[in-house]
């Protein structure tokens, strides 16, 4: 142990490593913590290599706007049989086909609730749905509202079209009622029937929120319960109507936003649950547990902002090659980005969190991430650059902020005064003139002092002014550079931070270093 002597006593490093590589932890934000975690990762992702990295911008991919420049509300990818794809919108309670010239595909569909759609590819047909409204449907061209050539069609807030046939909820909320074998327009006929939920829900009455597919099963999500559906013959469909019966019911946890439901490629169901963000996998492997959740370390951070949101409002994208799901939180201007590559130790997803006015979006089968903006209507942009847009358009830049949990420097050390002397550390970034603002504050005060670095290109030497000390220490490295601050202050616990301005520029955070001199114990 060094000896706690402050003057002439040697430095002690805390070296951080990919600092915050675990992500936000806001539940233990008070307490101390490990320097693997952050209290803020703002607009950041993570790299492959586990690097706090600045998030994509906005930008648009549309020319010519939507008559009117509604905002658009939902996006979707429509296949077709022939696996053509086009993207499908919804904004000013109209249809739209298309990207750079959406078209008005409305058509003589009948849309007088809103632009809250549920769009379900099934066989060549894309079919829409939502609370109160005929579904529509559009085999290529314009929609038109579904005429059911026998029964009457539900008109619910959600739906699922697999197992050879289309499962959508009624009004009531309680029943689903699903269509003949391959025909979206048949209802009444042989083969199509109707479940009443109402006798299933094991704790009294329910809401049916979402329907998914499962491992071979249907899943029904009420707000508080989860009940799964399979068959008795394990039929070539997946789930034959005839011989279906409930295999499992979870109480206790539900789903509360229909289009937070996301499978992603491992075979799991994420979905939004009045706990956090749910893992359906995980849970079934919980079952004793029903609160357990991938989102558990922002958890009330997350739902204080949840409950300030239309739950019919909530969208979220899960894309495979960027490796996140992003639960949208349009009315707090928030994004929560959950990295799917990497489970934490605890079970959990690394999360970041965004400042940006998306509003929906979805993931294309190329790959292409399709945003809608709230502030930006009639058009649709991408996951792309690195500026976001104001409502004119114009590029805009966003801060990218990383700060540590309350660091101790260790049991050793622990109990002991430190005396900061410098912050040093390497970065990712090759843009010129990039500056950083480097923080750091004492003993849960949140006064934190701070020194700016300004970066030169790699292989130059970054300014040197008044509060500025951003000497490079090499050149080479493909965009590696070095920084070096001097520091002050004193306390038992310190907290350290970057603010990085993003505009046009990537920049990504690989390693931060703290010199103190050690003191006194502290009282």
């Amino acid at each position: 142990m060094p000896t706690p002597k402050g003057t002439g006593a040697p430095l002690a490093p805390i070296n951080l490593v990919s600092p915050g590589r675990y992500g936000l932890n806001t539940q233990n934000a008070a307490s101390v913590l490990g320097p693997e975690w952050a209290t803020e990762a703002y607009n950041a992702v993570f790299d492959i290599t586990g690097r706090i990295t600045a998030r994509k911008g906005w930008l648009t991919a549309t020319t010519s706007p939507m008559s009117g420049t509604p905002v658009v509300d939902v996006i979707h990818e429509y296949v077709r049989a022939d696996a053509s794809r086009t993207i499908i919108s919804a904004a000013g309670s109209k249809i739209w086909s298309g990207v750079s010239s959406p078209t008005d595909v409305t058509g003589t569909a009948t849309v007088t609730v809103g632009d809250n759609w549920q769009f379900i590819n099934f066989a060549d047909a894309c079919i829409g749905v939502q609370q109160g409204e005929q579904p529509i449907r559009s085999t290529g061209g314009n929609f038109t509202d579904i005429v059911a050539g026998s029964g009457t069609a539900p008109q619910g807030n959600c739906g699922l079209g697999a197992f050879g046939r289309v499962w959508i909820a009624d009004t009531d909320r309680q029943t689903i009622k699903y269509s003949g074998l391959l025909d979206e327009l048949d209802w009444g006929g042989a083969g199509a029937g109707s479940i009443d939920m109402t006798s299933v829900w094991p704790n009294g009455m329910d809401e049916v929120i979402a329907i998914a597919a499962y491992n071979g099963s249907m899943v029904v999500f009420g707000r508080n319960t989860i009940v799964f559906w399979r068959d008795t013959m394990g039929s070539a469909l997946g789930l034959d109507p005839a011989t279906m019966y409930v295999s499992d019911t979870i109480s206790g946890t539900g789903c509360i936003a229909r289009d937070s439901v996301q499978q992603i490629d491992n075979g799991d169901l994420l979905f939004l649950s009045a706990n956090g963000i749910q893992s359906l996998q995980r849970l079934i492997q919980e079952r004793s547990n029903p609160i357990y959740n991938v989102s558990m370390n922002v958890r009330d951070y997350l739902l204080d902002f949840v409950n300030n949101e239309s739950e019919n409002e909530i969208r979220s994208i899960y894309a495979p090659r960027q490796g996140f799901y992003l639960l949208i939180l349009p009315t707090s201007q928030r994004v929560f980005c959950f990295d799917t590559r990497y489970r934490l130790p605890d079970g959990t997803y690394r999360v970041t969190e965004w400042a940006t006015r998306i509003k929906a979006g979805v993931r294309s089968n190329d790959n292409t991430v399709y945003l809608s903006v709230a502030h930006i209507g009639g058009q649709i942009g991408t996951y792309s650059g690195f500026n976001d847009r104001d409502a004119s358009g114009n590029a805009i830049s966003y801060d990218l902020k990383y700060t540590s949990g309350w660091l101790d420097l260790g049991p050793d050390l622990a109990g002991y005064i430190k005396i900061l002397k410098t912050i040093n550390g390497i970065v990712f970034t090759a843009t010129a003139g990039n500056i950083m603002s480097v923080t750091w504050d004492f003993d849960f005060l949140n006064d934190p002092e701070s020194r700016v670095v300004t970066f030169g290109t790699v292989g130059e030497e970054s300014e040197w002014g008044i509060g500025e000390w951003g000497l490079m220490e090499w050149g080479g490295g493909g965009g590696l550079q070095s920084f070096r601050v001097p520091a002050s202050g004193y306390g038992q616990y310190v907290r350290i931070g970057v603010v990085v301005p993003i505009s046009e520029n990537t920049f990504s955070l690989q390693q931060m270093n703290l010199y103190a001199k050690i003191g006194r114990l502290a009282n």
